[in-house]
């Protein structure tokens, strides 16, 4: 874990790296060696001040978060195959046809002359008696003719095969419904047991491990803080290490000097300030007009005259 995030903020650091200009007369050396106590120092405060197991409760997360132990393709594999197989068990192909058999066949079974049934009629009227007669028209069941016309429609199956095909087809229609439906309930069950045995969770419809929710959110603030850190860590090491830093580039203290006091714009503020000085102002009003810098470019350029000569 530890490594996964040091690469992480590396990548974050050399971005940064890559904006900084330094002098050609930086050596290389000198510069790595800077850029790695600034990294290492970047490693140390983060690991410091961002709480992971902060991070993982709130989460509602066990700590330490681990690490899924197979890839998600594999995992994927397996899900659809648990899934498949408690779906098999219990809602197979032959569902809807079982379904209906166990459920409605008795239904439409064929009346026969000598059976006994019991008969309702459209007004709601039910009696039981012995199928005497069977023609086009009407059915004779005891004492009764009874046109069909008359008969209700859980009766009339019983007599036209017309009326029972599309009565079937409408309960086989409403059956493969319900079969989806539960198929779809069932494997979305086995799912979330199966992912969340493996430490996975539902995020914006994909199942995302519990790893990966967590180092997003780790890594999301260890980069804001990152952002925040290197330039105060860069300005720090690399003065340390005796660079100066002139107009966003970092330099020996010499070269830096020496830019600063060759630079028109510091020139014509020293010029300013003497011109002010020679006008009969008092220095400190003259250092104003002059510009806040110039005292400061008046220094610089001292010591690099005094490095000049000591070569």
């Amino acid at each position: 874990m530890k490594r996964r995030r040091q690469l992480s903020l590396s990548r974050i650091a050399l971005g940064f790296f890559a904006g900084l200009t330094l002098s050609a007369e930086v050596p290389r050396a000198r510069d790595e060696q800077v850029r790695r106590q600034i990294e290492a120092e970047l490693h140390e405060t983060l690991d410091r001040v961002v709480d992971e197991r902060g991070f993982a409760e709130r989460l509602g997360f066990a700590y330490p978060v681990q690490a899924p132990a197979l890839p998600y393709a594999k995992l994927k594999e397996m899900a659809d195959t648990y899934a498949d197989k408690a779906i098999n068990e219990k809602y197979p192909e032959t569902w809807v046809e079982e379904e209906f058999a166990r459920r409605h066949r008795q239904r439409f079974g064929p009346w026969r002359v000598g059976t006994t049934v019991t008969v309702m009629l459209k007004n709601g009227t039910r009696f039981t008696e012995r199928i005497r007669a069977i023609d086009q028209y009407s059915i004779t069941i005891g004492p009764k003719e009874i046109h069909k016309s008359d008969l209700h429609e859980d009766s009339l199956v019983h007599l036209d095969t017309t009326v029972a095909a599309n009565e079937i087809k409408l309960i086989k229609m409403k059956l493969t419904s319900l079969h989806q439906r539960l198929v779809a309930e069932l494997r979305q069950k086995t799912a979330r047991g199966f992912w969340n045995k493996e430490g996975y969770i539902l995020v914006e419809d994909k199942w995302t491990s519990k790893y990966q929710v967590f180092r997003d959110r780790v890594d999301e603030r260890r980069e804001r803080l990152t952002r925040l850190l290197l330039p105060a860590l860069e300005d720090k090491h690399y003065y340390l290490a005796g660079f100066r830093k002139y107009k966003e580039e970092w330099y020996e203290p010499a070269g830096a000097a020496d830019r600063k006091a060759s630079d028109p714009e510091e020139v014509g503020q020293i010029k300013a300030f003497f011109h002010n000085l020679l006008s009969g102002r008092p220095w400190h009003v003259a250092l104003v007009a002059g510009g806040a810098v110039t005292l400061i470019a008046l220094i610089m350029a001292c010591f690099a005259a005094r490095a000049r000569r000591r070569r």
